[in-house]
């Protein structure tokens, strides 16, 4: 009898031990008040559902501008796993949040989908992860209205950001360790890069002409460059036309400063390719900046284009018999000529036509 009783107990207990893991499978909820949610390609583990879990950021999305709407007195973390998760994360009035942290397993591991922004939807922050841009879309991130407040660190921008001059305010985006591939344009806003990778990405407009400025700020936005490299690199030997292959353009009393940074702009054609150029009142301050230019036979390089702005980037090239075949402005360039048998610096001159191009010899006060 005992033994028998032994045995019904433990039939019992095991029973009942089913019975509570299927309970806590069948009634896992969300808290709409968590500090922390997860979004997982599952949210099962063992068996068992896990609490406060999603598997489709429109869920995520749907219950954060509904339900959970985060604010500074209660803010949120989303720890988003390994895999793809391309929803689109839309924040616009009326339906807003802030102070949201999106924290992936990594930036190849984690990918998510465009991203949408506007009014109210501030204090946003992306770590460890990749924002990819969509097919169809124009942009991986898109700023409807100025005046909102991000960071980024180790993330992967796949794509484009946007930004449209509606509204007032001017927000603030910080970069830290990360990457971007595509164009960066700024409208009133200001963004920081530190210790990043920011390349270009080439869109065909028209036959053979690429659209392909890598930062690009207007209408008084800023953009600072901190330590990093700049780069549009065209590697394909299709013709780039018209000088829209470059790397930093600013107007509209926009600012761009560009400060221990490497900038490459090479391309395989014979395309018209430039580093720094400023329109309409725009104005770039580019210091402690090395240039690594270069394209194809009958191309020409621009390292500075000045059409009605301010640009501060002095620069010493490299000793060469040959005086670099650029084009600048006056002043901003020198050289150290080693062709004769000594070494004499010459500087660039746009008014001077000589045989050795626009440069100047401040010791023969002459022109090359």
């Amino acid at each position: 009898m005992e033994a028998e009783s032994m045995q019904i107990k433990k039939y019992l207990f095991l029973v009942i031990s089913l019975l509570i893991l299927h309970s806590t499978s069948a009634f896992a909820v969300v808290d709409d008040n968590a500090s922390v949610v997860q979004l997982r390609k599952s949210c099962s583990e063992g068996g068992v559902a896990l609490n406060n879990c999603f598997t489709q950021m429109g869920d995520v999305e749907t219950w954060l501008r509904n339900t959970r709407i985060p604010d500074s007195n209660n803010p949120l973390l989303i720890e988003i796993g390994p895999g793809n998760f391309e929803g689109l994360i839309g924040c616009l009035a009326p339906q807003t949040y802030s102070h949201v942290t999106f924290r992936g397993a990594g930036m190849k591991r984690t990918i998510i989908g465009r991203i949408t922004l506007g009014t109210g939807c501030t204090e946003l922050s992306f770590l460890d992860l990749t924002v990819k841009q969509q097919p169809g879309s124009s942009y991986a991130v898109v700023i409807v209205n100025p005046g909102l407040h991000t960071r980024w660190t180790n993330v992967f921008l796949d794509g484009n950001w946007q930004e449209y001059g509606i509204g007032g305010g001017s927000g603030t985006h910080y970069w830290f360790a990360s990457r971007t591939r595509g164009t960066y344009s700024v409208k009133r806003d200001k963004t920081w890069f530190f210790g990043s990778e920011i390349t270009g990405k080439f869109v065909p407009t028209s036959g053979n002409t690429y659209e392909m400025n890598v930062l690009t700020a207007a209408l008084g936005g800023e953009i600072h460059v901190y330590g990093s490299n700049l780069a549009a690199v065209e590697n394909t030997g299709t013709l780039v036309s018209n000088l829209n292959h470059g790397v930093a353009y600013a107007t509209s009393n926009a600012q761009i400063h560009i400060h221990g940074t490497g900038i490459d702009v090479i391309s395989k054609a014979a395309s018209d390719i430039y580093a720094l150029w400023v329109d309409n009142g725009g104005s770039i301050h580019a210091n402690e900046t090395a240039y690594n230019m270069s394209t194809g036979t009958g191309g020409s390089i621009n390292r500075i284009v000045n059409n009605g702005g301010t640009i501060r980037a002095p620069y010493v090239w490299e000793p060469q018999a040959t005086p670099p075949n650029i084009v600048s402005v006056t002043g901003a360039d020198t050289a150290v000529d080693t062709s004769g048998p000594d070494p004499v610096m010459i500087i660039y001159n746009s008014t001077c036509t000589g045989a050795e191009g626009p440069w100047y010899d401040p010791v023969a006060k002459a022109c090359r």
